[in-house]
């Protein structure tokens, strides 16, 4: 997200090695995108379209927060950018669609550096 970019550049002093560090969020199942990007589908309240970039933006002061709070007690960003992917997993949990419960159970918070992912963490 374009606001995370500045505060990710705050913290280069925490870091050993040039930021090429990132965290995605997501959902793993075939038809999360279609879900996410279809308006027309029907779902009942709260669920919704539009599942993690309305959280990402609804709280995207929390989730700055929670980044710079993480960052700052363990001197590490990749712990700080995980904090804030979690945070924002959680808030999409609550509004993503559930029919069977598979598209919810599928999300994940992956860190990747240097462009080469280490792993989810559901």
């Amino acid at each position: 997200m374009e606001g995370f970019k500045g505060l990710t550049n705050k913290f280069k002093k925490f870091q050993r090695h040039p930021i090429r560090t990132q965290v995605d969020v997501g959902y793993g199942k075939e038809y999360a995108t279609v879900q996410h990007e279809t308006q027309w589908f029907y779902h009942d309240p709260p669920q919704q379209w539009k599942y993690l970039e309305q959280p990402a933006r609804e709280f995207k002061h929390a989730i700055q927060t929670e980044i710079t709070r993480v960052t700052k007690q363990t001197h590490q960003l990749k712990k700080g950018l995980m904090a804030g992917g979690r945070l924002l997993l959680m808030e999409s949990k609550k509004i993503v669609p559930v029919e069977t419960g598979a598209l919810k159970a599928s999300g994940f918070v992956a860190l990747r550096l240097g462009g080469q992912s280490t792993g989810m963490l559901r």
